[in-house]
């Protein structure tokens, strides 16, 4: 499993830079989507890559990949969150671990089956 000691939260978005501008106060408010409500998001994300800035968007692998760099580690201690299916596509062909947003219930399960304490 992945300890939370291991662990980086990274935040990986298609989000344009209007959106972003208008949109960063309440990015500082949640925590994939809204778990952790009016809590700081610098204390849960070490770093995010905005498709705006990166200049990929996802599901193009080399943004993966960028994150994967950032990060400096291997995908395998990896897991990748999103809501979109085919994003998660280029993830597994990374061979990141890989988990399929539905709800909140749903995603602190999975995270605690990798071993995030939640």
């Amino acid at each position: 499993g992945i300890s939370d000691s291991d662990c980086n939260g990274i935040v990986l978005s298609n989000v344009n830079q209007i959106y972003f501008i208008i949109s960063a106060d309440f990015l500082n408010l949640f925590y994939i989507n809204c778990l952790c409500v009016g809590e700081n998001f610098d204390r849960f994300f070490d770093f995010a890559v905005w498709s705006y800035n990166a200049r990929i968007r996802k599901p193009n692998i080399k943004i993966y990949k960028q994150v994967i760099r950032k990060a400096k580690t291997n995908a395998e201690n990896c897991i990748f969150v999103d809501n979109k299916d085919w994003n998660l596509k280029p993830a597994k062909k990374l061979k990141m671990n890989i988990i399929l947003f539905e709800n909140n219930k749903q995603i602190v399960k999975d995270l605690r089956k990798f071993g995030v304490q939640i």
